[in-house]
């Protein structure tokens, strides 16, 4: 993992098939957030580790849902992590919210169906949580934006799809805005051609 100052001075292997996409420092120690593979490349768990600054394991959590179940991104909180990923039976993929203590316990957990849908990154809102990616059917086929926004307890408050028949459009990141939220992504033009997509959400919601 990385230090702040961006500069790697602990390096650590935990096994072939283990993904990590997000860190979070908590206090003194890091939590990595990723995906490991359980019986073959179609079954997944989604895994949280926490470490202290030498890359010693304090302790290890899996969890899942479904058959694949990926962490996607991830939030620190007064009480503990917040991760947004989703989870899959192979057909359908749905959104997926899971929340945990600050030792990796499971407090609550929350899936949002649609069709075939893949999470990109979540943010905190005054009141709750935005989630962002893309939904499209299986097989994948046209790819729009889906934005839902959740209570601090996970519930759902709304969900918006964006995009049109056309053009794929997929969410990549949200950050805080003066007027509120910017999802930045992109509109597929053409094959191998693409603009950058932004959407800004009011504060309001």
């Amino acid at each position: 993992f990385q230090a702040e100052d961006g500069i790697r001075d602990v390096e650590r292997s935990r096994g072939l098939g283990d993904v990590y996409k997000r860190q979070v420092k908590s206090e003194e120690d890091y939590v990595l957030l990723g995906s490991t593979w359980v019986d073959n490349p179609s079954e997944s768990d989604l895994w949280l580790q926490k470490v202290d600054k030498d890359g010693n394991i304090l302790w290890s959590k899996k969890y899942n849902e479904l058959t694949s179940n990926w962490g996607k991104s991830m939030l620190l909180t007064e009480d503990g992590f917040v991760i947004a990923g989703y989870t899959s039976d192979g057909r359908n993929s749905d959104f997926w919210l899971l929340k945990v203590d600050r030792e990796g316990n499971k407090i609550w957990s929350r899936t949002y169906d649609n069709e075939y849908d893949i999470v990109s990154c979540i943010t905190d809102t005054k009141n709750g949580f935005i989630i962002v990616g893309f939904t499209t059917h299986f097989p994948p086929t046209q790819m729009n934006v889906m934005i839902i926004k959740t209570d601090k307890n996970g519930k759902e408050k709304w969900r918006k799809i964006w995009g049109s028949d056309e053009k794929d459009e997929v969410a990549e990141s949200i950050c805080k805005a003066d007027s509120g939220f910017m999802i930045a992504g992109i509109v597929v033009i053409e094959k191998e051609k693409a603009d950058l997509l932004l959407i800004n959400i009011e504060e309001r919601y």
